[in-house]
């Protein structure tokens, strides 16, 4: 037998199985061993699917218990950040009159000493008004 006679001509298949766009004999080789190992992979993939759609089957009591944790923390959120805030006015209100009663008390102490000094009240004037000059 010569020139393949009594053999599969293989070149002569793929290029009529090209011409009808057909499978070659390699890809539909592939094809059967891929689906021959989709098969044998069946039950694994099914077995994850049954675990995924379980999982799937709890996902709306769990998105409820988050929503209900998440609208506490926003209730401990609000409660601590009211107390906070009350704190840090009450602490900024207690500095702003502690600043008032310093300058108070500063205001009394120099009155009293420009009061005890004997031109003192002259000296202050005049630079005042020497400041108001430069000013201009």
């Amino acid at each position: 037998m010569t020139g393949g006679e009594g053999f599969l001509d293989t070149d002569a298949m793929v290029d009529e199985a090209q011409a009808l766009r057909l499978p070659t004999p390699t890809q539909a080789w592939h094809w059967a061993m891929t689906l021959t190992e989709e098969i044998r992979r069946a039950p694994d993939t099914l077995r994850g699917a049954r675990v995924v759609l379980s999982e799937l089957a709890r996902l709306p009591t769990q998105i409820d218990a988050l929503i209900v944790a998440l609208d506490r923390t926003m209730d401990h959120l609000d409660e601590s950040l009211t107390e906070v805030s009350g704190t840090i006015v009450g602490g900024m209100n207690d500095r702003i009159e502690h600043v008032d009663v310093m300058v108070s008390d500063l205001r009394n102490t120099l009155t009293s000493i420009v009061g005890a000094i004997p031109l003192a009240r002259r000296a202050l004037q005049s630079s005042r008004a020497d400041i108001d000059i430069e000013s201009s």
